[in-house]
């Protein structure tokens, strides 16, 4: 008797063991749906966003968003439009950040960058474009207005960005500058990878960011680190190494 009493003691201490080792259920649904994100499989992810949903469980796919975003997962993009293309868009505007509501909608936009919080403009013609700045003094004026109008290929979705005072479009230069970095300008068509744009999302310190990288040449938007006489920085397109520096290389996309 005292022996099976005893066997019977050890088997609930290993059954609370393993229960305080074993992770939460909820940890685990949200551990598969960053993993189906991450590779590429959305169709399985929409699935389980669904059954989630029907379980009453959007907690889950919030702190799968959460991790996505945190480990600056390019497929996060792609994955939103997916469900916003797909029937999912209250799961959009319910558990991810704002800015992706407001991107997949047209609304009209601002970009600041982290590093200066200079907004992004468009002055100076040349060749009757305007080359792209960033300035911090105008951050209110229709100039510093943008509009980002997605494109969606091979489950990969792009944006092209159009200056809606100027109506001109940011495409990157063909040719490098002396610190190999590509100017930035508008474009009144938007008929190149030049001109598409795919957004990858970061956070820092608690602020939802993206890097704005372009399609052709897959250099990061970034300002100049010199200012012009009158305090603006070049907009220019950097092919150096960026993740994991969102403090320095990534933007806010607020509404305007």
């Amino acid at each position: 008797m005292r022996l099976t009493l005893f066997a019977f003691v050890l088997a609930v201490c290993a059954l609370a063991s393993n229960a305080t080792l074993a992770p939460r259920t909820d940890d685990v649904l949200a551990e598969q749906l960053y993993m189906s994100v991450v590779i590429g499989e959305y169709e399985t992810a929409i699935a389980k966003c669904s059954e989630y949903l029907k379980e009453k469980k959007g907690e889950v796919i919030k702190e799968a968003v959460k991790r996505l975003i945190e480990n600056g997962k390019r497929n996060t993009m792609d994955f939103a439009y997916q469900l916003w293309t797909k029937d999912g868009k209250e799961i959009v505007k319910s558990y991810f950040p704002i800015q992706f509501r407001v991107i997949f909608t047209e609304q009209t936009v601002k970009l600041i960058n982290k590093r200066d919080h200079h907004a992004l403009k468009l002055i100076d013609q040349q060749n009757h474009n305007k080359i792209a700045f960033g300035g911090s003094k105008d951050k209110t004026s229709k100039k510093v207005s943008w509009k980002f109008t997605p494109v969606l290929e091979n489950n990969r979705v792009y944006f092209k960005i159009m200056s809606t005072e100027d109506k001109q479009y940011l495409k990157l230069d063909n040719t490098k500058g002396s610190s190999d970095d590509r100017i930035i300008y508008g474009d009144s068509t938007a008929d190149t990878f030049k001109h598409q744009w795919y957004l990858e999302p970061s956070m820092y310190e608690s602020d939802v960011m993206f890097f704005v990288y372009n399609r052709e040449y897959n250099s990061v938007m970034t300002l100049d680190e010199d200012m012009a006489a009158n305090e603006d920085r070049e907009a220019l397109g950097h092919s150096g190494e960026v993740s994991g520096y969102p403090q320095l290389f990534a933007w806010y996309i607020v509404p305007y």
